[in-house]
């Protein structure tokens, strides 16, 4: 054993071999575990911690330290809690006492292992707790939201002639001034050590500028502060705790919105804005009153209207009326379970499935009352029966836009075993190509429609659920099946097969019946309730209009000019909030995504933002806030696109630069829709030659239908 090493050798003699054998497995074992321990220690991150004001280096020779990994911390600082509280050294994991000194270089004992943590990490774990003990920056929801209630208090002033609407927030711990109206008036911006805002909600802002000595004046008076500066976006500033608590004593009346306090060696009142009555009618502005309010910053919401002409139900033509009560039994509730039909819905498992079965969640007395009320409607219509199936799954409320419950059952884990049906979806672009030409539209919504499908007799005990009281199956097919897309629609293009895309298109329980005059188009609605009647499907007459010549349909605006976006969800993405995670920021762009070819340069225009969906690499920056902005500014300017007239010739225009391509499709000078994408690295070194030729491909092949 005179040959081994010194650490491996005193390790092979604690274990008093009696062989050869069993000396090279022992010293093989701990060579093992010495190279791994040595790998550990090569791969850890060394962390130096800042120094203090008198201990910054001179001559600037340092080299600055690498700080460690938050997982590392993690379990540097799980570890070192894990030996105080068994009365072990926080270093070598020894016992702990007085005289206890660490052994050099971790020496092994029997074989044993101890982890050792270095000095320069237990420096890392105090320090970043000293850093959360220090004080932290709170801002309230409503800062941020912008929502005027009625017991808050916001203040009007001046700030180089332009008018800043601050918030007197007492749950916000500092007072901030919003990045872009910081950035509106040209102020200089100070770094500061870069720090974490908490907003209520759990989320936090990032926070790295100052604006020292903000002043700002207010009936008669000026007023000067510190202000931190992040993205709030509701109001232009918030005068937190901190600004409240200078004043020492102050009066607040929340009634008629005013504060107190000494100032300067005077009371004085601060009176503010008052909470304005509900208006029933708005006034129109000139052009030269939107720009003087414009420069002064008087404007905190701005909505252009234009007179519509949306068919209310007493200006529906009187023909069409008649046509309406001649078959009112369509639209009346159903009495009875439907018929059944060639396309009933059936559940295809994988072989050897096992049945699923999951508990009922728990519900609260008021829900357990609203799940026995709907599942005694269910079981007087008949759509549902008691059970003793295999299967179970679990049922839950979700509350509707009116207040109430919508009852849905949990099939998750019986759509895991589903063998998924392949029948093709429509397309809504392809529908939207049929619409050339029309200037009537009448919009059928089917009542409950799922609920008009019968389920394969063999099948039913699949669907069985679970409440607190009972267990139940489905006669009819109900909400949250895998493949009930596909076999309703499956059996409406069976239905309708006759007069799809001559005068009808069917998305999912959507019927629009579209016609080129007024007479041709109540012989199309008369042909689709003879249907409706003969199948015996019921729609809702709430939910359907008929003759106009403007309607929603499948999310755009339809009309015989053509097809714009539908202004309420514009509107939901001017509203949009500055996403804080990948969440919301994938949640923003899947709904501009979806109007996507009805704004120029897309995909450059969102470049910014999509980058940011990639692993681990949020991070919301100036470049990400102008992106964020830009796109709400096209999505709230899009064009109407022309529909595609086929019998005449498409207009193709294309155009390269040097980090993205586009196209647009159009007739006659109108657009039909616009096509951009970003190039990829390899892509944007070619020459720019090629990426014109590279444009004309993609769209050639996007657009191969038109062209």
């Amino acid at each position: 054993m005179l040959g081994l090493k010194e650490d491996i050798r005193a390790a092979v003699m604690v274990q008093l071999p009696t062989t050869v054998q069993q000396a090279a497995a022992v010293a093989l074992m701990q060579e093992s575990v010495l190279l791994e321990l040595s790998t550990k220690q090569s791969k850890r991150l060394m962390y130096k911690p800042l120094p203090t004001k008198g201990e910054l280096p001179q001559g600037g020779t340092d080299t600055p330290a690498i700080k460690p990994e938050r997982a590392e911390l993690w379990k540097a600082r799980q570890l070192r809690d894990y030996r105080r509280a068994n009365g072990l050294c926080f270093k070598c994991g020894d016992k702990y006492s007085p005289e206890h000194q660490c052994a050099l270089g971790g020496q092994i004992k029997a074989m044993q292992v101890t982890e050792v943590i270095p000095d320069d990490l237990l420096n890392a774990v105090t320090a970043e707790e000293d850093s959360d003990q220090d004080e932290n920056c709170h801002i309230s929801l409503n800062s941020l939201s912008g929502a005027s209630h009625v017991n808050t208090i916001r203040l009007r002033a001046l700030v180089q002639n332009k008018v800043l609407l601050l918030l007197v927030d007492s749950g916000s711990s500092h007072s901030f001034l919003d990045y872009n109206f910081a950035q509106l008036l040209g102020l200089q911006l100070q770094p500061i050590a870069p720090s974490l805002v908490k907003v209520a909600n759990g989320d936090c802002i990032h926070c790295q500028f100052m604006v020292p000595q903000f002043t700002w004046w207010f009936q008669g008076r000026t007023f000067t502060y510190d202000m931190r500066v992040v993205p709030l976006g509701g109001h232009d500033a918030i005068l937190g705790m901190d600004w409240l608590a200078q004043w020492g004593d102050m009066s607040c009346n929340w009634a008629n919105k005013t504060l107190k306090f000494m100032y300067q060696g005077t009371w004085v009142e601060l009176q503010g804005v008052p909470d304005s009555p509900p208006q029933t009618e708005l006034s129109a502005m000139s052009l030269s009153q939107v720009l003087k309010c414009q420069k002064g910053c008087d404007i905190w919401a701005a909505a252009l209207l234009e007179t519509a002409d949306f068919p209310s139900a007493d200006s529906v033509p009187p023909a069409v009326s008649q046509l309406v009560h001649e078959f009112a039994d369509v639209f009346q509730d159903p009495h009875s379970l439907p018929p059944h039909r060639v396309y009933d819905h059936a559940i295809t498992l994988f072989p050897g499935s096992a049945p699923v079965n999951s508990k009922p969640y728990r519900y609260s007395p008021l829900q357990k009352d609203e799940i026995e009320s709907q599942v005694k409607d269910m079981i007087d219509s008949g759509l549902i029966t008691p059970s003793m199936s295999p299967f179970a799954s679990p049922v839950l409320l979700v509350k509707k836009k009116d207040g109430t419950w919508r009852f849905c059952v949990d099939y998750r884990k019986l759509n895991s075993i589903t063998v998924k049906s392949k029948f093709p979806m429509p397309i809504v672009d392809e529908l939207l190509d049929e619409l050339a030409g029309t200037r009537f539209f009448s919009k059928l919504d089917l009542k409950a429609g799922y609920h008009q499908i019968w389920m394969v007799e063999d099948d039913e005990y699949k669907t069985a659920f679970k409440t607190h009281h009972g267990q139940f199956q489905f006669h009819v097919m109900p909400f949250g099946l895998t493949n009930a897309p596909s076999t309703f629609q499956c059996v409406m293009n069976s239905v309708f097969a006759p007069l799809i895309r001559k005068y009808v298109l069917v998305f999912m329980d959507d019927i629009l019946v579209y016609s080129p005059d007024l007479p041709s188009h109540l012989t199309h609605l008369k042909q689709v309730f003879e249907l409706l009647r003969q199948h015996k499907l019921y729609a809702k007459r709430s939910k359907c209009s008929f003759a106009c010549s403007q309607l929603e349909y499948l999310g755009h605006i339809i009309s015989d000019q053509g097809v714009s976006t539908d202004p309420t969800k514009t509107a939901a993405m001017l509203a949009w909030p500055v996403p804080a995670n990948v969440t919301e920021l994938r949640g923003f762009l899947g709904l501009t995504g979806y109007y996507r070819k009805f704004v120029k340069n897309y995909s450059i225009l969102a470049k910014p933002l999509t980058v940011l969906l990639q692993k681990k690499a949020f991070q919301w920056s100036d470049d990400a806030q102008q992106a964020f902005q830009k796109l709400k500014l096209a999505m709230s300017s899009t064009p109407v696109l022309a529909l595609p007239d086929f019998s005449q010739p498409f207009i193709l225009e294309t155009d390269a630069c040097a980090f993205g391509v586009g196209a647009v499709l159009s007739q006659h000078n109108h657009p039909i829709a616009y096509y951009s994408k970003t190039l990829g690295v390899a892509n944007q070194k070619l020459s720019i030659y090629e990426k014109e030729f590279l444009v004309i491909m993609m769209a050639v092949d996007k657009w191969r239908c038109y062209l």
